[in-house]
């Protein structure tokens, strides 16, 4: 069953637009899909037209009263050339949709297409193009492409098929498992987006979901049609205009440096300690439990000496990029009283050290979720602390961008720049010179004479 095609033509005018005759903007939407704005050549008195009825009024626009009134000539006039537009605009849309290919099929009109033929009098070609692509298909394809695959770890590909389970259902959901992609609109993705939290919550009745997160998966459908696009197999992308919830970023969470104290006074033994061993390296490093390890096999061949001491020049594991995931971290007494014991450590999987610092969340007083990843980002507040600037916490920790150092650590910078502060006044002197007592007086000013300038 063929979709039926919608169409709407609105004036409007262009943003901080001033008052008196101003261009009508037109604002073109076919089957849920805009054009871009474009003049209508139509100027009329900004203050009359009423935008909702899309006409031009007698009088200013909420001002019935007011003495300001245009002639019913000049008001028939301005609306006669808006009611010629919507006429020429419609007439180019039913003769686009009575078009045929040579194969008989009709031709859907676009926005573009309509756009183009009003401002240029073209009309749209008549070559019809590839048969038409299945929305599964074009997902599918897309999660095969190498491009697509490439440098991702396996969490993230994780949630590309989840992305596919999702689209499966939703189309079992509305039987149409072979809807076409030029059957798509943006209202197809705002129903999907509702539809995918709600399958969420079925299967998983005891989790949260939010809005955000279900905007990721739509977000993925989208980069399926934008590959299309980049292939010559669709013309335009019905969600390139959707705007859905963004995902709320989590709040991140590091231990102090009262936690990390406590940590280091635990009286513990066999894997426990082990475990609270390599959770200081890493709080004391940055590295992500991984990249501990590797380094704690062969420090020497991380290491280098500079002037202001020792430092690990290290590339992220996760980074797939080499410009930008050499971590440069100075190294600390504390770091480097541990890397030189961390050889003789065992090497535990990462689920056995995250059910063990679970475990010292009640010893330490720390009242959220210890976790590998929270080790690492600790390593930023302990920086930022010691008196590191944000700029080089952002080398240490391997990030690409330094917006996402202080967004990490948002909270932690006012302290920063109170101890800053107080280094700055401690320095300052108490006694100011005193003001000179030479007087300058206003322009055209008289001087009284025990305010005179004393002569050099």
């Amino acid at each position: 069953m063929k979709t039926p095609m919608s169409y709407s033509l609105r004036f409007r005018f262009r943003k901080n637009y001033k008052a008196g005759r101003q261009q009508l903007i037109c604002r073109l939407r076919v089957n849920g899909v805009v054009a871009t704005d474009y003049g209508s050549d139509v100027r009329v008195p900004a203050e009359h037209f009423d935008i909702k009825a899309q006409q031009v009024l007698p009088y200013p626009v909420g001002k019935p009263d007011s003495k300001e009134r245009l002639t019913m000539e000049s008001v028939r006039k301005y609306n006669s050339q808006i009611a010629t537009v919507l006429a020429q605009h419609e007439e180019i849309y039913n003769f686009q949709s009575s078009l045929r290919y040579d194969s008989g099929k009709r031709y859907r009109p676009s926005a573009e297409s309509i756009k183009r033929q009003w401002l240029f009098d073209e009309e749209p070609p008549m070559r019809e193009g590839p048969p038409p692509i299945k929305l599964l298909d074009a997902y599918r394809e897309w999660l095969a492409d190498p491009d697509t695959r490439d440098g991702k770890d396996e969490a993230t590909l994780n949630h590309y098929f989840y992305g596919l389970h999702y689209l499966e259902m939703h189309l079992r959901t509305i039987d149409k498992p072979d809807l076409e992609v030029l059957g798509l609109t943006p209202g197809w993705g705002l129903t999907y987006h509702k539809a995918i939290q709600a399958y969420f919550a079925e299967e998983n009745p005891n989790k949260s979901f939010s809005p955000g997160r279900a905007t990721r998966y739509v977000r993925l459908l989208s980069k399926a049609l934008d590959r299309l696009i980049l292939l010559d197999r669709l013309l335009y992308n019905p969600f390139a205009s959707l705007k859905l919830p963004r995902h709320k970023d989590k709040p991140i969470r590091y231990l102090n440096e009262v936690q990390i104290t406590k940590l280091w006074l635990l009286d513990l033994i066999d894997t426990a300690n082990v475990v609270r061993n390599w959770a200081l390296l890493c709080c004391y490093t940055g590295l992500d439990y991984a990249d501990a390890v590797k380094v704690a096999q062969s420090p020497e061949e991380f290491m280098m000496l500079t002037e202001a001491g020792p430092k690990l020049v290290y590339q992220r594991l996760k980074a797939g990029e080499q410009d930008w995931g050499e971590c440069h971290i100075p190294l600390l007494y504390e770091a480097e009283t541990l890397l030189g014991q961390a050889g003789d450590w065992p090497v535990l999987e990462n689920q056995t050290m995250n059910r063990y610092l679970h475990m010292f969340e009640g010893l330490i007083g720390c009242k959220h979720s210890i976790t590998t990843k929270m080790l690492r980002k600790t390593a930023g507040a302990v920086f930022l602390l010691r008196g590191v600037r944000v700029q080089a916490v952002q080398k240490i920790l391997g990030h690409k961008f330094i917006t996402t150092t202080q967004k990490h650590y948002i909270k932690i910078l006012p302290s920063v720049v109170d101890e800053d502060m107080h280094k700055l006044f401690k320095n300052t002197p108490m006694e100011l010179p005193r003001p000179s007592k030479t007087y300058y007086p206003m322009p055209g000013k008289k001087q009284s004479p025990d305010q005179q300038a004393p002569n050099p």
